[in-house]
């Protein structure tokens, strides 16, 4: 079209199907080899070319032709130019000679029968709208949900654009772009605004909105996306919704409240049109199976290896079945393989253990690419990649929010762990976002983070924040400095909506397994050292979590508690308990320990308080679900809630 070489699709059909780039403007035409001779110009061609541009969608196209546009008609190619069927087609046909179909199941548990996902899924499709209108897919991080959902717009674009009879055209929406009250609008804000909803119901046909992600919506509310966005008014009454979600996310939150839709029909005005599944996770087959297929790495294993390795190590092929764990598995397995436990040895491998394994590869993958880019080595850059990844990720914990949105200015900035000088650029982001720092631009390179377009950011998956997160708490515990330990202990209940469950047991496996892979790495200075930590070393772990929980009593006695004091503390306790922590021994070598201690919003399920002296403690919202209270003080205990 211009001499210069364009991103660019085609829409399905033989040859003369026009071709356009990635925002809809028409680059070319594709045209078969054999009609490329020396007569390629003939009329035959051209009016071959010419029946094609006429028939196709995109309002350019008819523009270009002289020829009257069509807003209605214009609204679903404008839609299918933006769905990532087309957009990320090499991407998508990357994901699918890599997939491996996961199962469901219709309640959570090992035990219960299992289903080919798809065919669920289809089968909801198919199903009527009037008792059926929305599907709840639940799995675990890294279960294969947002795979499935790419996949699945690709297939029902596919089903669209062959004709068939009732196929609904999807609307793929991810939700970590909007929190709890943008997510309100969301449909339109993915459509294009009010104008396009209005061409696109004017269709006349059913639509398929897929919300992925909905644990990842930030501002800790949950809006019901279905009356929010008002989706049983003007849309084809064959219209759907899919609605992706961690199951902790929803766990203890009675969600039929407000993820159901309501009836239009009069006296069904409360009528449950909900299907809930489960993503199940992998079989030791389906694990194989992915194994076998071709990987993309530097240096192909072969699949006896990883069978073996499996086999000769205890509960890792049951810590590795989804598929996001698998690709983890997978691109470490060199380094894991080097840290193998012994096979007598008590030692087990953790996800937190996995994710450090894979964040070691990466870190080494991006410092040669930089040391290669610049011809020169460049001093401390791994822990400066770590510095900068925790860091971040540690700031939008804070923030409650999942992604950046960051526009460059003129501005002079240095990289620092916590704080920017708020004289400069006031774009809390400047910090791990200014180009104007060689070091924080080369920071940033270590980092796994993705773009969502133009000035949006994310960490490539929610589970690189959350493994972040635990490990800055981690490291806060090794410090001796207390008041550090409380800042940042104490900077976000990890309970409270949007709760961030996956934190609590990437800290609770570390204290639950003793010293985890026998070695514990940290970066200190310009060295890399390593220390292996008997069990004592994790008992002061503990012991300093309880000293946060002690310091919410003594505080308490004296004045006002502090909010980040009371918050330090109700987590410190939930990540105890999680590390199945028993408190009744505690109470027995000390029995006033737990008296006045102020813990509100804690987890305490399965908690062992048999025995334990809460007078005047502050359990309020606390989760005590089959919690051990036999012989337990509770005079004065706040149980509010």
């Amino acid at each position: 079209k211009d001499g210069f070489y364009h991103d660019a699709f085609t829409l399905p059909g033989s040859s003369g199907s026009p071709m356009f780039s990635a925002n809809g403007q028409l680059i070319g035409m594709h045209v078969r080899k054999s009609a490329l001779g020396k007569r390629a110009v003939s009329c035959g061609v051209l009016e071959m070319v010419y029946r094609s541009l006429k028939a196709a969608g995109p309002s350019e196209v008819r523009s270009l032709l002289g020829l009257a546009a069509n807003p209605i008609l214009d609204a679903e190619d404008v839609l299918r130019s933006k769905s990532a069927a087309f957009s990320e087609r090499l991407e998508l046909e990357q994901l699918e000679s890599f997939y491996v179909e996961p199962d469901c199941q219709a309640r959570r548990d090992s035990g219960a029968a299992r289903t080919p996902l798809k065919e669920v899924v289809f089968r909801f499709l198919d199903a009527d709208q009037k008792t059926q209108r929305l599907l709840l897919l639940q799995g675990d991080a890294g279960s294969g949900k947002s795979s499935f959902t790419l996949l699945l717009e690709k297939w029902l674009w596919k089903n669209v654009n062959e004709k068939k009879h009732g196929a609904l055209l999807p609307v793929r929406v991810e939700m970590r772009r909007f929190n709890s009250e943008t997510a309100k609008h969301c449909v339109a804000e993915v459509l294009g605004g009010e104008e396009q909803v209005l061409r696109l119901q004017a269709l006349k046909k059913p639509f398929l909105f897929i919300f992925d992600g909905y644990d990842e919506l930030a501002g800790g509310r949950f809006p019901n996306l279905w009356e929010a966005n008002e989706l049983g008014k003007g849309w084809h009454e064959g219209t759907k919704a899919i609605i992706t979600c961690r199951p902790e996310y929803l766990a203890g939150q009675d969600y039929m409240a407000f993820l159901v839709p309501k009836s239009s029909i009069p006296g069904k005005e409360n009528s449950i049109h909900l299907v809930e599944w489960f993503v199940a996770s992998f079989t030791s087959d389906q694990i194989m199976s992915y194994l076998r297929r071709p990987q993309e790495q530097d240096v192909a294993v072969a699949p006896e290896l990883y069978e073996t390795f499996l086999t000769s190590t205890p509960g890792l092929k049951e810590l590795i079945n989804t598929p996001f764990l698998l690709k983890i598995f997978v691109d470490s397995f060199s380094l894991l393989k080097s840290k193998q436990p012994a096979a007598q040895s008590s030692i087990r491998f953790t996800r937190g253990d996995l994710y450090q394994a894979f964040m070691e590869e990466w870190y080494c993958k991006e410092e040669k690419k930089l040391v290669a880019s610049m011809g020169k080595s460049i001093p401390k850059l791994k822990e400066t990649f770590v510095e900068f990844s925790q860091s971040l990720a540690f700031e939008l914990f804070k923030e409650m929010v999942n992604q950046i949105v960051y526009q460059e200015v003129a501005e002079r900035m240095r990289f620092g762990r916590y704080k920017n000088d708020p004289t400069t650029d006031p774009n809390p982001w400047s910090e791990w976002f200014s180009n104007s720092d060689i070091k924080v631009t080369r920071a940033r390179r270590g980092c796994p983070l993705r773009s969502l377009g133009g000035i949006t950011f994310s960490f490539v998956h929610q589970s690189f924040l959350e493994y972040f997160v635990a490990e800055e708490l981690w490291q806060a515990l090794q410090q001796e400095k207390d008041v550090e330990l409380v800042e940042i202990w104490g900077a976000r209940c990890l309970t409270k909506d949007p709760k961030m469950p996956a934190v609590i047991s990437f800290v609770a496996d570390k204290l639950l397994n003793g010293f985890t892979m026998e070695v514990h790495k940290r970066f200190v200075g310009s060295q890399v050292w390593t220390d292996s930590f008997g069990q004592s070393y994790f008992d002061d772990m503990r012991e300093k979590l309880l000293r946060l929980m002690e310091r919410s009593k003594r505080n308490h006695m004296i004045g006002p508690l502090p909010e980040t004091m009371q918050v330090a503390a109700s987590n410190a306790i939930t990540v105890l308990n999680k590390s199945y922590c028993r408190f009744s021994v505690k109470a027995l070598e000390d029995p006033t320990f737990f008296r006045g201690v102020q813990v509100p919003h804690a987890d305490l399920s399965m908690a062992q308080l048999w025995g334990v002296d809460l007078t005047d403690a502050d359990l309020s919202y606390c989760l005590l679900a089959c919690v051990k209270l036999s012989g337990a003080k509770l005079s004065g205990c706040n149980m509010a809630g």
